[in-house]
């Protein structure tokens, strides 16, 4: 089948999807979302008396927005000489800060408050909870000192620096000062088609206390969803006084199981900055984003594989409660029943989001590993790299299954030329990883990149990639023999396991775990290797006629990541 009937095909479901979630979205949002979701940002916009004497610095309100929308209008008060003025919106970037959205350029002159359009320039004007709202003195191109003005204390702006003659929408600033002022400035949204339905949990502030347990799991029992719909991001404070990046934090969602707490779902663990208060993207890991009642926010403190001690701060005797079930839960999955756990009355910095519905996109292709590119070593032991990371669900909600077509990997090292690479698909069963697939082996040669089909020699090319269970891996040689290894790596994140040994492998079998001398968790490197999924069976003509005849008819109606010893 042609890429051009495949693509359409998708075309044709995304619209069948999009016609069928729209009509739910307008039900559901009309039960279940908050009236009044328009919100405004900023401080009073009144005189002030100071403005600023650098030039061509950028401002930004440490305060993000708190619902999803579009940017509409700004406003400022001005009481000075004639300047330019830019409005500006950002993302959090882990410390730092990426401007989404630029808005048109303004010339201010004349005493008092000035109101603008948004007028997007570049970028997006859409924000949402992980987006703040700033400013440049000057234009694209021009510098001038401040234009609002401000006095001294109240809610807290980030400087990210003067001399900004240029900027564009996708850069990324750090924060040069943190000042306490007030500017007077303003931004207002209307309601965006994404409106949360429900934020549930506490005020993201510092709070006196930490857990000094390691790898506890704790469930936000007093404070449930209420709403049906999905969670879409999470939220938590932490104390500043712990230095990065030493703490990992993961959000779960739990269920009420006749008074025990089942995982529901798992999201992607993040890294603490230390940067007070963090939002992020859920982005499910396993299981499902699914909430409403009997549902729960729950966290580890640590990642699937590593614990640490508490990040969100707490208070002590507090109405809010919480169930603690233990610490050490070093490792966890969807669907792990963890018990009625210990109750404590705290008030935990942590909050979460949920959406109506999830997004609406088509099947698409999915890349995953990391970035194939030089990183000047090569493992002296011989065995099985396998990336811990499951293999993300391009179904598009279709459940339709993904098929690995091709992979690729960076080797620089002269003496691993002539050497054996074979790619494997594996399946995480009670954390061994068992083989499902294996591509075809291929002789190594020392010109860096090395593309190949994946080629099936045995078992399936094929994976369920809605499950979060299958994973990516390679072997050093063939499945019978084995040699050292030939994949540049540097160190870098925790995100792989290696299983072998310094001497030689045992052969890798069919529906059989790897196994090996050592196996290494975690290991702390980052290696040359990805693969290429998409999304199957390709559809047929007939499907593709049916799917336009139902197309035409929708048209109509709608007009109507060490463990052991150290590796070399």
């Amino acid at each position: 089948m042609c890429q051009i009937a495949r693509i359409t095909f998708y075309m044709c479901c995304a619209l069948w999807r999009y016609s069928l979630a729209a009509t739910m979205a307008a039900i559901l949002l009309t039960a279940a979302s908050p009236s009044g979701a328009d919100e405004t940002v900023g401080n009073d916009v009144i005189a002030r008396g100071l403005t600023d004497s650098a030039s061509g610095s950028i401002f930004m309100h440490d305060e993000s927005f708190a619902a999803t929308g579009t940017l509409q209008t700004w406003s400022f008060f001005h009481e000075a000489n004639d300047f330019l003025i830019t409005p500006v919106i950002f993302e959090a970037t882990g410390t730092q800060y990426t401007i989404t959205g630029i808005g048109a350029t303004r010339p201010v002159s004349g005493i008092g408050v000035h109101d603008f359009a948004f007028d997007l320039m570049a970028g997006s004007a859409d924000v949402g909870p992980n987006s703040f709202f700033g400013w440049k003195d000057g234009g694209i191109g021009v510098n001038n000192t401040g234009a609002v003005e401000w006095t001294g204390g109240g809610v807290a702006v980030d400087w990210l620096g003067s001399g900004h003659t240029t900027f564009s929408a996708g850069q990324t600033l750090g924060v040069s000062a943190a000042l306490s002022r007030t500017y007077s400035i303003q931004a207002n949204t209307v309601d965006g088609a994404s409106a949360p339905v429900e934020t549930i949990g506490n005020p993201l502030i510092d709070r006196p206390t930490l857990d000094g347990a390691s790898g506890s799991l704790f469930v936000l029992k007093g404070n449930p969803f209420t709403a049906s719909g999905m969670v879409d991001s999470w939220s938590f404070f932490n104390d500043s006084f712990v230095p990065p990046p030493v703490k990992q934090i993961t959000p779960l969602i739990v269920e009420d199981v006749g008074g025990t707490f089942a995982i529901t779902g798992i999201g992607q663990t993040r890294t603490s900055n230390a940067a007070g208060a963090q939002s992020y993207d859920f982005e499910l890991v396993a299981g499902s984003a699914e909430v409403g009642p009997g549902r729960f926010l729950a966290w580890k403190d640590g990642g699937n594989g590593t614990d640490n001690t508490g990040v969100a701060p707490f208070d002590e005797n507090l109405a809010q409660s919480v169930k603690w079930f233990g610490a050490g839960h070093t490792t966890f999955s969807a669907g792990e029943n963890l018990g009625a756990g210990q109750a404590f009355p705290r008030t935990y910095s942590i909050a979460a989001t949920s959406d109506a519905i999830p997004p609406i996109e088509p099947p698409h292709a999915v890349t995953h590993g990391q970035a194939v590119i030089d990183r000047d070593t090569t493992d002296t032991f011989h065995g099985s790299a396998i990336f811990q990371t499951p293999i993300p669900d391009g179904s598009g909600g279709t459940d339709l299954p993904g098929k690995v077509a091709s992979w690729k990997f960076f080797n620089n090292n002269p003496t691993a030329a002539g050497l054996l690479i074979t790619p494997l698909l594996l399946e995480n069963i009670a954390g061994e990883y068992v083989v499902r697939g294996i591509g075809s082996t291929q002789n190594v040669t020392d010109a860096g990149e090395q593309m190949h089909d994946f080629d099936l020699a045995a078992g399936t090319d094929t994976v369920d990639w809605t499950s979060g269970a299958f994973h990516i891996g390679v072997r050093y040689g063939s499945t019978t023999t084995s040699n050292t290894g030939v994949v540049d790596w540097n160190a870098g994140t925790a995100l792989w396991t290696f299983i072998g040994a310094s001497d030689g492998a045992p052969p890798v079998v069919l529906d059989s775990p790897i196994t090996g001398g050592q196996t290494f968790v975690n290991l702390g490197r980052d290696y040359s290797v990805q693969f290429d999924f998409e999304p199957v069976p390709e559809p047929s003509s007939i499907a593709l006629m049916l799917c336009g005849l139902a197309a035409v008819g929708l048209a109509s109606r709608s007009r109507r990541r060490l463990a052991g010893m150290r590796m070399a």
